[in-house]
Parts: C-alpha cells; sequence; structure tokens
C-alpha cells in the first residue's frame, strides 16, 4: 500500500518543477512518486499558492492608476 504524499512533499515537488521545468517523467524518478499522482498535485499546489497570494501580490489597477501610468509613459523621454 502506497503512503500520501505529504504537504511538505507537495510543495517541495511544485516548487522544483516551477523552478527548473522538470518533465512529470523526471520529477517521478526523484521523488519516488506516480507521474498520474504529480500531474493532480502540482496543479492542486499551484492553485493553493494562487488562493492564498492572489490579494497581496496581484493586486488590479484601478481607472485612475492606469490613466496616471500611462500619461507617465507617454511623457517619458527616451
Amino acid at each position: 500500500m502506497s503512503q500520501a504524499v505529504t504537504p511538505t512533499e507537495r510543495l517541495t515537488l511544485t516548487l522544483r518543477y516551477l523552478a527548473t521545468g522538470d518533465s512529470y517523467k523526471s520529477l517521478m524518478y526523484l521523488f519516488r512518486i506516480p507521474a498520474n499522482t504529480i500531474s493532480t498535485i502540482i496543479p492542486e499546489v499551484c492553485q493553493a499558492i494562487y488562493d492564498v497570494l492572489k490579494d497581496e501580490y496581484l493586486k488590479c489597477s484601478t481607472v485612475s492608476q492606469t490613466s496616471s501610468n500611462n500619461s507617465t509613459f507617454v511623457t517619458f523621454k527616451n
């Protein structure tokens, strides 16, 4: 019977994938986790990271901020 993949292993696996772009097959040998399990873990962890950090780091600009940025860009001298 296989053991559950711990949260630490799930995060480590996902960060390794994001940092290196290794294939699932390569990660399968490195972490000794089946590729079909990896293919579910990585999207789940990425979604969890996004859900936690989206409000902190992915703030959308307001219309006035966008207009201000545009006017600054247009007047910028090369």
